[in-house]
């Protein structure tokens, strides 16, 4: 009852404050026509005009770029386990032991990410070039999540210091990569540094963005 209530006394203040006056009525009144507009339109185009043929037959594309076929198989695992980690991580764990050795699932998620996609020991071996799509994204996003974080402590820690040397220099790389665009880097990293190498000599393009 009380729940019903203050679910009425909501919708009352709410109301109230979309038409207390003429004015509040009309521009309500022209939102919402708009918006019902919007959406009508969004929905007839998902439902009736957009051509989901074209994401659905390039679905393996857009999931793991130009990785092998046969072995698609390992990002696969990769990225099924790490969501399967997310799910337990946010749904917190009942079983203590699992708690605490959580960190460490965490942690093992590079290395074995890694071995999954690059291959070796077992597995055929699939060069960083041909990682790409979602794979290529949640691996770097892994690889930023676990060392970014240590990195900007320790950087902030260093521009704290009583060194003078330490500090500056610390403080100078904190302010030049706020100044300089992300994208600007990656742009870098892909297209520009290649031309300054020798013919035949090609470094690996995930390890160019780090």
């Amino acid at each position: 009852m009380y729940k019903l209530k203050s679910v009425f006394i909501s919708y009352k203040s709410f109301k109230n404050s979309l038409f207390s006056n003429l004015f509040n009525s009309i521009f309500s009144l022209l939102l919402i026509i708009i918006i019902g507009c919007i959406l009508t339109a969004s929905l007839k185009w998902f439902f009736l005009k957009a051509k989901w043929e074209v994401i659905t037959s390039n679905l393996p594309l857009f999931t793991f770029g130009s990785y092998p076929p046969s072995q698609t198989w390992r990002p696969t695992i990769w990225i099924i386990s790490l969501f399967l980690l997310c799910g337990v991580t946010l749904f917190g764990p009942k079983r203590k032991w699992l708690r605490k050795n959580l960190i460490y699932g965490w942690i093992s998620t590079l290395p074995i990410g890694f071995y999954l996609l690059y291959g070796g020991f077992g597995l055929s071996p699939v060069m960083s070039r041909h990682w790409g799509g979602l794979t290529l994204t949640i691996f770097l996003t892994v690889c930023s999540l676990i060392f970014a974080l240590p990195l900007g402590i320790l950087l902030a820690l260093c521009r704290q210091s009583s060194f003078s040397l330490i500090k500056k220099i610390s403080g100078f790389y904190i302010d030049l990569m706020r100044s300089v665009p992300l994208i600007a880097v990656l742009f870098f990293g892909q297209l520009l540094i290649p031309l300054f190498l020798p013919l035949g000599l090609e470094l690996d393009r995930v390890g160019e963005l780090f």
